[in-house]
């Protein structure tokens, strides 16, 4: 897979390369081609008149299989942010199948989150952010008033799962 993108959206540590420190966030998630490919981050801007991107994993047909729109904040303590404003998996067959798990934790990874904000979710949000905190990913789960589902990120754990050569995301990926 390759990923591409805009100048926009901007890491908190920008690194220049080519993905090497990241290669090992896509571990051959089963039944994905490894033609297939993240399209990038598209920035555009959302309702409130703030940067948000849309990271869209595509097959080797240039078919959409799963999206994300997303916005990165920090806070005035310097604690990232990631909001999730939409999810989508378009083809049923790679639904529970822990592809939007994946998509996330590349996100987390990339951004050196410290928690995700699900923005108005979805019942589909509750039960990824739930399988998600059952995956030791998230340390917990708070709804808060408003519609939106704050989780803090389990730091040590993503820091194993994205590790070179990991046997923990492999177990992962393999749902064992």
């Amino acid at each position: 897979m390759q990923i591409t993108e805009e100048a926009l959206l901007v890491p908190t540590e920008r690194k220049d390369g080519d993905r090497h420190g990241d290669s090992n966030v896509d571990p051959n998630h089963s039944r994905i081609d490894a033609t297939g490919e993240l399209a990038g981050v598209v920035p555009t801007l959302g309702e409130d008149r703030r940067a948000v991107g849309e990271l869209t994993l595509i097959d080797e047909k240039n078919t959409k299989m799963a999206n994300i729109i997303f916005a990165t904040l920090q806070d005035r303590r310097d604690r990232n942010m990631l909001s999730i404003r939409d999810q989508n998996t378009f083809n049923e067959d790679f639904r529970q199948k822990r592809l939007m798990t994946l998509i996330s934790l590349f996100l987390i990874h990339r951004y050196k989150v410290d928690t995700v904000h699900y923005v108005t979710p979805t019942d589909d949000n509750q039960r990824q952010a739930k399988g998600m905190l059952g995956l030791g990913l998230y340390e917990d789960i708070q709804t808060e008033v408003g519609q939106i589902i704050v989780a803090r990120v389990n730091a040590e754990r993503v820091k194993t799962l994205v590790t070179p050569d990991s046997e923990e995301l492999k177990k992962l990926i393999a749902k064992s």
